[in-house]
């Protein structure tokens, strides 16, 4: 059985280490709440080695425990335990560190004042004489390492950060598991190139979730992740490949032109929408997956109108069914993103882990062809799930994401409606239902004495434009969906106008055949 080290909570599956932290335990984000609070351990070390840049951080953070008086003190690892001194308790930490390493102190950390200048450090009078573009520069190569929890930057902050805790007597190691790791403060240093760091590499990260608790304790909202992403958010925009729009073309004609007319406003559409919805680094899991979830919408349509070999009774409600989930999913999520959002994301994190667990099941216990293929899929896997969310702390859900069926969740998002004639009825061609085979792939035997039984038949079809008018419908009904969740004024869905204009001009021609 896999996954058999986990604790079952009726349909959750729980990592012993999740188990083990019971409700104290609440999902973190490496890259969003980690990273702010360590980014000034990185600093100091690349500005000024790491032997040198550790015993900084370890002289500055004592400073600050001696200086302050709150019971219990902070642990003076994280940016935002700094922000917790008073004027008075920041004097002292000034009177109390030497001038050496509060000089280096500065020096490594000055460029923080161009973009930060009220971070919790503004009382060490940071300064630096670089323009905005040139400190981008040079904090953006060490952002993007530290985002990678698995890299050496961020690997060296971690451990840093525990080495500051154990030293101001903020988390307690028993006899035990000290002769277990009293080595790892110095295997890390060759930190990856040894077996022997990997492995305290491992043991650092695995810190990090009581280090937040840490935090949390201290400062119930981390006012300077805030801080961080705002100063972040206001740095230029969002670049790649992905906003591209499909051209328009001058001279195409007839279906091509149709199919090409529809791409191109269908993702306008969308862009206008994403457009409306400002981003905030800081908190940006809803608006991921509530614009990705309008992608998904998107895409549907466009592959529906640009095949019509699929506008047919057979194939294009198993398309159309997906559109009906995706609409009812989002609708649902929109009433709450906040709470469901999560739910939805960890979900499919824990679907990933559980499919991980049975592929390396399934590759240890036979000889399989294409080996190396599995393996290299199976890496692609755990570094998509470890870029979200630590593997080890991951539950498996083995019930329904939302907690509900969909016709609940349709009832709670008021589409019931839609439910009831689409999603139902286009179920059964999705799991090939007799409601569906039993009208589409079989037809009556014309011999009378066999008394009309029914005979298996493979149709062929011709394109019905009927199918390629409901993709049009449901994109713009869950695009109308999203204008009203974000409040604003009702954009245009120019893409189900090119629908209606050529169906409504093909209707007009079919009507004129027929008259005459």
């Amino acid at each position: 059985m896999v996954l058999e080290d986990h604790v079952r909570k009726k349909r959750r599956l729980l990592p012993p280490l999740r188990a083990a932290m019971g409700d104290n335990y609440s999902p973190f984000s490496w890259s969003l709440q980690i990273v702010p609070e360590l980014f000034w351990i990185t600093l100091l070390i690349n500005e000024l080695g790491p032997g040198r840049g550790v015993e900084v951080a370890r002289q500055f953070g004592n400073a600050a425990a001696q200086a302050s008086k709150k019971d219990p003190k902070p642990l003076f690892a994280t940016v935002t335990s700094f922000s917790e001194l008073s004027e008075a308790e920041q004097r002292v930490l000034l009177d109390v560190i030497d001038e050496e390493t509060l000089s280096d102190f500065r020096a490594a950390l000055g460029s923080l004042s161009v973009i930060w200048p009220e971070s919790p450090f503004s009382f060490t009078e940071l300064q630096s004489d670089d323009e905005l573009h040139a400190v981008i520069d040079r904090l953006s190569p060490t952002l993007e390492e530290m985002y990678n929890r698995h890299s050496r930057a961020a690997t060296l902050a971690i451990s840093t950060a525990v080495y500051l805790a154990l030293d101001q007597d903020k988390i307690k190691v028993s006899k035990e598991v000290f002769d277990n790791t009293a080595t790892v403060f110095t295997d890390i240093e060759e930190y990856p190139a040894t077996e022997a760091s990997k492995k305290a590499g491992s043991f650092f990260r695995a810190m990090a979730p009581m280090l937040l608790l840490q935090k949390q304790e201290a400062a119930e909202i981390p006012d300077w992740v805030d801080v961080f992403w705002s100063g972040l958010s206001a740095i230029g925009g969002c670049s790649g490949d992905y906003q591209g729009i499909p051209e328009l073309p001058e001279l195409a004609e007839g279906i091509e032109g149709f199919i090409a007319a529809f791409t191109h406003f269908a993702h306008d559409d969308f862009r206008a929408r994403e457009g409306v919805w400002e981003l905030d680094l800081g908190k940006p899991q809803e608006r991921q997956v509530v614009l990705a979830l309008l992608a998904r919408q998107t895409t549907l349509a466009i592959e529906i109108v640009s095949n019509p070999g699929i506008w047919n009774s057979n194939t294009a409600p198993i398309m159309l069914r997906a559109m009906a989930d995706v609409h009812i999913t989002l609708v649902w999520i929109l009433k709450d993103p906040g709470g469901r959002v999560p739910l939805y994301v960890q979900d499919g994190l824990g679907a990933i882990k559980l499919e991980i667990a049975h592929r390396k099941e399934e590759l240890a216990k036979s000889s399989v062809t294409d080996e190396e293929q599995q393996k290299a899929y199976l890496e692609y896997l755990e570094n998509w799930l470890e870029s979200q969310q630590l593997e080890f702390l991951t539950e498996v859900n083995l019930g329904s994401w939302s907690g509900k069926n969909t016709r609940v969740m349709a009832e709670e998002a008021g589409c019931i409606d839609f439910y009831n004639y689409v999603f139902q009825p286009f179920s059964a061609a999705v799991h090939s239902y007799w409601s569906h085979v039993g009208r589409i792939n079989v037809e009556y035997c014309q011999n009378p004495a066999h008394n009309f039984h029914l005979l298996p038949v493979i149709p062929s079809f011709k394109p019905d434009t009927h199918w390629c008018r409901m993709a049009g419908k449901y994109l713009s009904k869950t695009l109308c969906s999203f204008d009203e969740f974000v409040g604003k004024p009702a954009l245009p869905v120019r893409s189900y106008g090119v629908i209606h204009d050529a169906l409504a001009e093909q209707d007009s021609e079919s009507q004129d055949e027929t008259q005459s």
